[in-house]
């Protein structure tokens, strides 16, 4: 329990509060020793209720610390946390870069990323649905030839839309490519 000190001087002020009424109702002694025995009964009982006011002084000041120091804590791990979350945004951002200016990076090849643009605006045939006019971020996921590959990318279509996705391509039994386009795969 953190006590505030307004509470520790309330405490304090109680404390001398209690001290008179407890003077007064030592009442009278009728002998030497027995108003010893009474002063050092007296005596106890305040050394004791001031023991009690300093130890939930140093409690109080305890608990504020380690309040404290659970809140300087709760920040670092939320610094931390961000931090962690701005780095991996960084790698992911660095590595989508490689990935995209590799030499292993077939989909990024103009002629490719053309055909691709084709194959994508080809799967809708509608003359509502908006049309593929750039592919950002371009990357490889599987190449093998112009008919069979897998390739990852942002989609710009002639609304400003940008569409993540993959499109695909394999071979049917004819040999004929297949194209699909998914979002999900993403």
């Amino acid at each position: 329990m953190i006590f505030s000190k307004f509470t520790i001087v309330a405490g304090v002020a109680l404390s001398i509060a209690s001290t008179s009424a407890a003077r007064a109702q030592l009442g009278p002694c009728y002998s030497a020793e027995q108003c010893r025995a009474m002063r050092y009964n007296y005596d106890m009982v305040m050394q004791q209720q001031r023991n009690a006011a300093a130890q939930q002084a140093r409690q109080a000041a305890i608990d504020l610390r380690n309040q404290q120091r659970a809140e300087a804590q709760a920040e670092a791990d939320r610094i931390e946390t961000e931090n962690r979350i701005r780095q991996a945004a960084i790698d992911a951002e660095a590595a989508q870069l490689a990935a995209e200016n590799s030499p292993d990076n077939k989909c990024h090849d103009p002629v490719v990323a053309g055909i691709l643009i084709a194959d994508f605006n080809n799967l809708a045939k509608d003359a509502n649905t908006p049309s593929a006019v750039d592919i950002e971020h371009l990357t490889t996921k599987r190449y093998d030839s112009s008919d069979i590959f897998v390739c990852r990318g942002i989609f710009v279509l002639t609304t400003g839309t940008r569409l993540p996705g993959v499109i695909s391509s394999r071979l049917n039994v004819a040999n004929d490519p297949i194209i699909s386009f998914s979002v999900s795969a993403f």
